[in-house]
């Protein structure tokens, strides 16, 4: 289903992940209802009705289980459901922001102003969003602006390359122009039945799947190559 779901999306020229379109809703509904909290007790003054300060907390709940459940489906497609040390403390902190969002409405729907109480509980939503943002870059980059270690779908490929492909194709150089690297199809096809002294990869040898991770990883080292 969560394989369906990345190639319909491909197919339609999406091949981003889908989570972090969707981390700004409910991260940003959080920091606006900390920051006008933070202004009104400030300035000892009524920036938005409490019922204001609710409906934005409830969108922001109401928001987090589907960025939630993408992040859940970008983990497998993407990082094959590697249990990372970023996406672990991402895990853990989801659910102590569900709980924290659900005292904030507990709480929102008794009080009738901006309280030191409330903004508490805000301050506590904001500092684990950030939490989150600084660990979910941590997905993509690894301190002074390093890339982390390569996805774990690109590392897929290279043990399929390193185990199948390397003694006839020793770093991919005589085929990184193939033809048969067109499209995923094509080179899937040729696979299963290749021409010339190659031998065939039925699917119990390498199947769907991973033939699509072997594809992405050949077709990465192409794009390294041009770009030298």
């Amino acid at each position: 289903m969560i394989e369906f779901l990345y190639d319909t999306l491909e197919k339609i020229g999406y091949n981003h992940p889908i989570h972090p379109a969707l981390t700004h809703i409910p991260m940003g509904l959080v920091i606006g209802a900390f920051i006008f909290a933070v202004i009104a007790l400030l300035f000892r003054r009524t920036v938005l009705p409490q019922s204001a300060y609710n409906r934005i907390i409830l969108l922001a709940f109401v928001f987090l289980f589907p960025t939630i459940l993408f992040g859940y489906t970008d983990w497998q497609h993407f990082y094959e459901g590697a249990w990372l040390f970023p996406i672990k403390i991402k895990l853990v902190l989801s659910g102590v922001l569900i709980v924290l969002l659900v005292i904030a409405l507990m709480v929102g729907r008794k009080a009738k102003k901006e309280t030191k109480g409330m903004l508490v509980i805000y301050t506590l939503c904001f500092l684990t969003v950030i939490v989150i943002g600084y660990f979910g870059g941590q997905l993509v980059f690894e301190g002074e602006g390093r890339p982390l270690t390569v996805p774990m779908r690109f590392m897929v490929g290279e043990k399929l390359f390193a185990i199948n492909c390397n003694d006839c194709h020793p770093h991919g150089e005589d085929i990184l122009n193939a033809l048969q690297l067109s499209d995923l199809n094509t080179f899937r096809a040729y696979l299963r039945d290749p021409k010339g002294d190659m031998p065939p990869f039925p699917p119990e040898k390498i199947s769907d799947a991973q033939a699509k991770r072997l594809y992405q990883y050949i077709t990465k080292m192409l794009e390294e190559s041009k770009s030298k």
